[in-house]
Order: structure tokens, then C-alpha cells, then sequence
């Protein structure tokens, strides 16, 4: 009914006014509102038949709302969600039957964000640093077997981002929205063989202003450590502290941090729960206050601020959110505990917050021999996504104490690989707890500390901030190569610059050709957006007949500028690769090599461990080998000597010599270097025994060294003879710290 009757006489009047030829409606008819109705009723009541409109015409007319057909819309409706249904096949395929739309092509909007090539080269960087963490605690890559897609699981939030999509059966997929569910999934259903995990993938969110576009994008890494169901308990805090100091290790790598900026906030699921139990929330309400409630501190959200919006929407009462306002704090465990007991004194709740803060307590006591220096608070709030960490341990490493930005978040998901399992009894499943990464975050800040550096020498305060902090672990400078060719023709690209590249790939230098750019200017100013040091300039006149030439010619085919110092070398081919091992600081063989510096190795009287990869001289002052040594050649006057040798020509002498002394210095560069503390005398002997007669050598070694006990001497033994094992020619020996003494000894000999 759109006009309500009351009384008889309303009624016999309204219809009366309707059946009179111009079809009079009631005064009080809403003609705005109801102007379709009114419509639709002059038409059916018109007094020429043939002006009345069928059935049929009414329908196709639009005028009639969709919501008048119920019963016709309910059936329908009922029959395409029924898989069992017809109409529902028919349905399905129709949707996946649809034409190519170019225009829809068109307008498909893809999240794929343009990086620059530094931009690639940091984050391969980062995600380097990252990986040998996670190695160092033995961990394997497990990116490759995640589930790229899987069913909507009821888990997730409704306010959530998912991004969905239909198959062809009907059914709802969505793809991952964070790599913990998809792992714990895979847990619940498959046996894994691995114990510690990390994965690298992406995960995805719908954009929420444009449902017709593409999924955003965004990589998130995680590590994770996966104990059996017949693995003691005793495991599950160590492995949860080890998860946490995986995370702390992680915020080390990057030098942006401070450590006094950084804390670890623990939280327990059963404390969180109790705490929501105790202030009388109901437990329907449980999830959606403490999702809320984590968000204290982040985005600028205060209690404040979550207490009304509680209010507001759960319609929560003052005096409840007056007693969430007491468990508001960040304590340590100790004064934790104390606040814990003053809140809830007598209460009979307290025996779950006390077993809740004994377990935080042991995974405590673990970090702190692990020696993780970072500050541990407690706080009952804390815990992004805490309904995966059911009955477990929450943990978060935060950066910031007003402004709070997550570095990590992380906790024990037993239950979760329960409640995901299928076919397994619960008996039979594994437990995992896991971090997340916010790489988001990190790399972002990472970008913005990178661009305080300037390449172009000029000072600012904020690079002097940073300045220690530049060098806390990792040089984080990355360049897209070593060196950068230039040309002015492109004929070169026929045979001379494959000739060239060809020779620095060979010896170890990373080598690229500017394309596209005709001017000297243009040319430096990509290679000071790649961080290239070096350009090598071709002249035009170069050919691969001059470049294969033995010898060195009048006319220079490479100018070589070094954009750091600023300085031009003009060079032939043959000069090349000498010259950027000046420059470089390295031979080619160190150069291709990963850690491209010069083996060294460190003995003390504590440790027989021979380190490498220790360089004795820094980089920045070692000496450069000279192309050209001083050549003095003894003359042999005696009587009965040959008199041919003293006839042969002296510039012969001097290249044979002078390549002879160079192949010395270039395989001295490669020697290990060994410090032993001791004094001169000790080495002296070292430099004139041979390790290939041990009992002789430590014999002759010890008669000097008798304030060394005999197992230093031993280890001193050992660590020259492992190298001359491997077939090292050559090892030099200082006296660290005790003497200024260095010798070479021959260890072949």
C-alpha cells in the first residue's frame, strides 16, 4: 500500500475520485515522491481501453522497481547461487563467455610501480642482508611453495582488503593477504621437512576506489620455525626468542636505527584475553576490541580516540572502557607483574595472567642470552592480527615511542594450522611461530637515508648525523656496475665494444655501455645516477686491429675518467686492465671474487681458527703496483765468466725483469696474511723454515719462542701448512701487535 485508508468514508471517497474521468487523487498524495506510482495508476485506470498498457508493456516499460518482483527475483537468485542449479551453470558460463573488451584492456588499471635501476639494486641489497640472517639461524627458501591462490577464509576481518575472484565452479578465491595463513594452511595439510623457513613473495589488496582495477602489490618477508608434535614443549619459548632476535637482527642491519629507539613489546594471547575478560567485555566482542586496541600509539591514535570510536560503534559502556583505560602501559616484567596484581587483586582471573607472564618470562630470560641488547616491555594491548596467534605468544618491534612505525610483528599460530588442518588429527600437527618484516617500511626509509647521501660531495647537516650510522654494518652505496663505456658512433658496437667488454667481464669488472647518449655531459650525468665511478671513453678512431696490439702505441684510444676524483687518464688497451687495478685497489682475480678483498688470516693464543677475509692494509691506502720497477743489473766481471750473458739487449732485460717483478707483486696481493704475536726473532725463523718438515719446524720455531706455549706453536704450524695444502706460493707473516716485523715466507719451497 503507497496511500494508507483509515476510515470507510476515506476510502469510498478516494476511490470514487479515482473512477471520475480526469482521475482526481487524494490532496495529502506525495506527488514528489510517489511520482512513478502515480504514473503507473493514470495509465491502468485510463477510460480508453486502448490507451491502457498489457502486462507485458508494463514490465519492459522500467517503471516498475526491481523489489515489486520478490518472489520472481527471490527464485531466481535462489537458483544461481544453488550449485546443484541449472541456471547457476548457465550463469557461470555466460560470465567467463564474455567477450574481449578492448576498451575494459584499456581502462584495467595495473598497480606495477616503475622502480629505477638504483632503486632494484638496494632492494637486491637489503633482501641480500636479510637472507644471511635468516641463513645464519639455518633457515631455507621456501618462497617458490607457497599457495599463490586458495579459498576466502572466514579469518579475515571484513574491513579487510581482500582481493577476490570467482572460478568457474562458483567458487570464492582470494589471493594472499599475508604469507602467515597461506604457510600455516600448508602445515595443516602436508608434512614439511624443513624446521626454520623465511619466504620473499608478494601479497595483495584490492583497490578500494576502483574495484574493476588490478590488486595492489606489495612484498612482505617472513621467517618462520616449525617445531613437530612430538617435539619436548621445552622448545617453543627458545624458538620464540629466537624469532624475536631474528627480527632485532634484522632492525640492526639497517643504519637508521638507534638502538635506544627501538623496543620489543611481548604480549600473550591468554593476557590479552583475560584483561578483555576481566573489564567485561563479552567474547563475541573479544576480536574486534582487541584489533582496535592495537592500534593505540600508531597512526597518531590514542586511547582517547579508540575509547570513542568503541563507544560509538560497539556501544560500549564508560564504565568498561574506564577499566581498559588501566591496562593502557608498556612496562618491563617485572613491574608488569606488580601492576598486574594491583589491578586485579583477589580476582580469580589472575592465575592466567600470572602463567601468561611466567611464559613471557622464560622467552625473556632466553634473549637475554642470546644478548639482545634492545629494550623488552610488556604491554596487554599490543598484537597486530592477534587472532592468528590463538593461546601463543604476540610479539612486535617497534621504532619510535609517540609516533610509533612496526618494524616487525610476529607469534606462535599452533592454533591457527589447527583450525586450517583437514584429514590430520590435532595430535599429529606441528607448531610454527613466525615474523613478519614490514619491508614496506624499511625500504622506503631505506630510500630516504639513501638520498641524504649526496654523490656530488657537497656536505649537509643531516649526512653529519648520519655519518657513524652510515658505516653500522653494511655499505649501503650500490652502484649499477664497476665501469661505463662510452661512445660517440655507433659503429663501435660492431667490434670494438664487444671486443672491450669482453675483456673487463674477464677480469672480474661488471661493464656496461651508456646508450643513447652523444655528449660527454649527458654521459656523466647517468653514470652519477647509477653511482658509476668510472666511464672509459672510446675515441671514434679505435679499431679492434689497434686494440689487439701487443704494444704500446703513440696514440691512445681510452680516456678513463675517474668522476670521484675528477681526473682523465689517457690509455691504451694493454694499460686497461692494470690501470683499474690500480684504481680499484685489487687484482682482477680479487675483483671477481665475491668478497673482493685479498685473503688474509689471524691467529691469537686463544684460537687456532684461521679467519679470512681480513684485509692486513685498508683499501683506501694500499699500495698501487707500479707499470713500470727500477732495473739494476749486476755485471759479472770475473774472468771466467760467460761473456753472452752480458751482451743481450737491456731493454730486453728490463721488460723480462720488470714482468717478472710485476707477476711477484700481483701474487703477493693474493697471499694470505698471518698474524702471529710475537717478536721479531719468531718470525725471522718462521721466514727461513720450511713447513714441509714439521717435527724440524716446530723444533726450530719453538727454540725461539719459549714464552709461546707449545699448542700457539702448534696452531702457528697448522695455519701456514693448511694454506701450502691448498698450493699458496707465497704467505706473509707480521707480529701484530707485538712487533712491527713482516717477512715473506715461501711455503712451497
Amino acid at each position: 500500500m503507497i496511500y494508507p485508508l483509515g476510515t470507510a468514508m476515506e476510502r469510498y471517497t478516494t476511490i470514487r475520485n479515482l473512477r471520475t474521468s480526469s482521475i482526481v487523487f487524494p490532496q495529502d498524495f506525495d506527488f514528489t515522491k510517489l511520482s512513478t506510482e502515480r504514473k503507473i495508476i493514470k495509465m491502468l485506470l485510463d477510460h480508453n481501453p486502448d490507451n491502457r498498457p498489457s502486462a507485458q508493456e508494463l514490465l519492459s516499460s522500467g517503471m516498475i522497481r526491481v523489489e515489486q518482483q520478490d518472489d520472481l527475483m527471490k527464485e531466481a537468485l535462489n537458483a544461481l547461487v544453488d550449485p546443484s542449479s541449472s541456471w547457476n551453470h548457465q550463469a557461470r558460463n555466460i560470465l567467463f563467455s564474455q567477450p574481449y573488451s578492448f576498451a575494459k584492456d584499456l581502462l584495467f588499471k595495473d598497480d606495477t610501480k616503475n622502480h629505477s635501476v638504483m632503486d632494484v639494486l638496494l632492494q637486491e641489497k637489503a633482501i641480500e642482508a636479510m637472507e644471511k640472517v635468516f641463513k645464519k639461524h639455518g633457515a631455507v627458501n621456501f618462497s617458490d611453495l607457497d599457495v599463490e591462490i586458495l579459498p576466502k577464509n572466514p579469518l579475515y576481518d571484513p574491513t579487510c582488503a581482500l582481493y577476490q575472484v570467482l572460478d568457474r565452479s562458483g567458487s570464492v578465491l582470494q589471493l594472499p593477504f599475508d604469507l602467515t595463513l597461506p604457510f600455516a594452511r600448508t602445515l595443516g595439510r602436508t608434512t614439511l621437512k624443513a624446521h626454520k623457513v623465511y619466504r620473499i613473495d608478494r601479497v595483495y589488496r584490492s583497490n578500494e576506489n576502483d574495484e574493476s582495477a588490478a590488486p595492489s602489490k606489495f612484498k612482505e618477508i617472513d621467517f618462520d620455525i616449525v617445531t613437530e608434535a612430538n617435539d619436548p614443549p621445552d622448545y617453543l619459548p627458545l624458538y620464540d626468542a629466537e624469532c624475536i632476535m631474528v627480527g632485532s637482527e634484522i632492525a640492526n642491519i639497517f643504519p637508521f636505527f638507534k638502538a635506544s629507539n627501538i623496543s620489543i613489546v611481548l604480549n600473550h594471547c591468554g593476557l590479552l584475553e583475560t584483561v578483555l575478560e576481566y573489564c567485561g567485555i563479552e567474547s563475541a566482542q573479544t576480536l574486534i576490541v582487541a584489533k582496535y586496541l592495537s592500534e593505540i600509539g600508531f597512526n597518531s591514535k590514542t586511547m582517547a580516540d579508540v575509547k570513542l570510536i568503541l563507544k560509538q560503534e560497539l556501544n560500549i559502556s564508560n564504565t568498561v572502557l574506564n577499566e581498559l583505560d588501566q591496562f593502557d602501559f608498556r612496562l618491563d616484567i617485572s613491574n608488569c607483574a606488580a601492576k598486574f596484581h594491583k589491578l586485579m587483586l583477589d580476582s580469580p582471573l589472575l592465575v592466567r595472567v600470572d602463567a601468561a607472564l611466567k611464559y613471557l618470562e622464560l622467552v625473556i630470560k632466553y634473549l637475554t642470552l642470546f644478548e639482545v641488547k634492545t629494550d623488552i616491555v610488556i604491554s596487554p594491548f599490543s598484537g597486530q592480527t592477534a587472532h592468528f596467534y590463538k593461546g601463543g605468544i604476540l610479539f612486535e618491534l617497534v621504532h619510535g615511542d609517540k609516533n610509533r612505525s612496526i618494524i616487525c610483528v610476529g607469534g606462535r599460530y599452533g592454533r591457527l594450522i589447527q583450525e586450517l588442518a583437514r584429514n590430520r588429527s590435532p595430535k599429529s600437527l606441528p607448531n610454527a611461530v613466525g615474523v613478519r618484516i614490514a619491508w614496506d617500511f624499511l625500504f622506503n626509509t631505506l630510500k630516504r637515508y639513501q638520498s641524504i647521501f649526496k654523490q656530488d660531495g657537497r656536505k649537509n647537516d643531516k649526512s653529519e648525523k648520519y655519518k657513524r650510522a652510515s658505516i653500522k654494518t653494511i655499505d649501503w652505496k650500490v652502484q649499477k656496475c664497476d665501469i661505463v663505456l662510452g661512445i660517440f658512433t655507433t659503429n663501435l658496437l660492431k667490434e670494438v665494444v664487444p671486443y672491450i667488454l669482453r675483456q673487463l667481464w674477464s677480469a672480474g669488472y661488471s661493464a656496461d655501455v651508456i646508450k643513447n647518449k652523444l655528449s660527454v655531459e649527458e654521459m656523466m650525468n647517468e653514470a652519477k645516477e647509477n653511482n658509476v665511478k668510472r666511464i672509459l671513453f672510446i675515441k671514434a678512431q679505435a679499431t679492434l686491429k689497434t686494440l689487439k696490439s701487443s704494444k704500446l702505441n703513440k696514440y691512445k684510444p681510452f680516456r678513463l675518467r675517474n668522476l670521484e676524483t675528477k681526473l682523465d687518464k689517457e690509455i691504451d688497451m694493454i694499460e686497461l686492465i692494470p690501470t683499474l687495478n690500480n684504481e680499484f685497489g685489487s687484482t682482477s682475480d680479487d675483483k671477481g671474487s665475491d668478497s673482493g678483498l685479498s685473503m688474509s688470516g689471524t691467529i691469537n693464543s686463544g684460537s687456532n681458527i684461521l679467519a679470512n677475509n681480513a684485509p692486513l692494509f685498508d683499501q683506501s691506502i694500499q699500495h698501487s703496483l707500479e707499470e713500470s720497477h727500477k732495473i739494476v743489473v749486476v755485471p759479472n766481471n770475473a774472468i771466467n765468466a760467460k761473456k753472452n750473458n752480458n751482451k743481450k739487449d737491456p731493454s730486453e732485460i728490463n721488460s723480462s725483469s720488470n714482468q717478472s717483478a710485476t707477476n711477484l707483486m700481483n701474487h703477493m696481493r693474493n697471499a694470505p696474511v698471518i698474524v702471529v704475536e710475537s717478536k721479531e726473532e719468531v718470525i725471522d725463523m718462521i721466514a727461513i723454515t720450511s713447513v714441509r718438515q714439521a717435527d724440524e719446524w716446530k723444533r726450530r720455531v719453538g727454540g725461539v719462542a719459549r714464552d709461546l706455549p707449545r699448542s700457539y706453536i702448534t696452531n702457528i704450524y697448522n695455519a701456514l701448512f693448511k694454506e701450502a695444502s691448498r698450493g699458496v706460493k707465497w704467505a706473509i707473516v707480521t707480529g701484530g701487535n707485538k712487533s712491527d716485523k713482516v717477512c715473506v715466507v715461501d711455503l712451497q719451497r
